[in-house]
C-alpha cells in the first residue's frame, strides 16, 4: 500500500533496518522535520531513498509536542514495527514503544 499519492510505498521497520545494513547506507538526518532517510541503488542500478524514524527522531517530536502544549501526537502504522522473535527486533521494538511513555 503506498503512503501516499508520490510514487512510493511503505517498508517495514525491519526491512529499513536490513537495508541500511546490507546496502552499507548511510543514515543522514534531516533537521527541518526530524527524521532520518538514506539512499541505496537496488541490483538493477534503481536509485531508491527511504525516509524513517526512530527512537531518536520520535523523541525529538515527542518532546517538541510537549514544549508547545500540544494535546497530544499521533502514529503512522505502529504495525510496521518488527514484532518477531529476532533478539534485535524485539529491542528496537520496545525501544519504539518506550519512547511513547517519556
Amino acid at each position: 500500500m503506498n503512503c501516499s499519492d508520490a510514487a512510493g510505498r511503505q517498508v517495514g521497520f525491519a526491512d529499513i533496518q536490513d537495508l541500511i545494513i546490507s546496502r552499507d547506507a548511510t543514515v543522514v538526518k534531516d533537521e527541518d522535520s526530524a527524521s532520518f532517510y538514506f539512499n541505496y541503488e537496488d541490483t538493477l542500478g534503481g536509485k531508491h531513498q527511504v525516509w524513517f524514524d526512530n527512537v531518536e527522531s520520535l523523541q525529538e517530536k515527542y518532546q517538541f509536542a510537549s514544549a508547545e502544549n500540544l494535546n497530544g501526537i499521533a502514529i503512522w502504522n505502529s504495525d510496521l514495527l518488527d514484532y518477531s522473535d529476532i533478539l534485535r527486533a524485539q529491542q528496537e521494538t520496545k525501544a519504539m514503544w518506550d519512547t511513547l511513555q517519556h
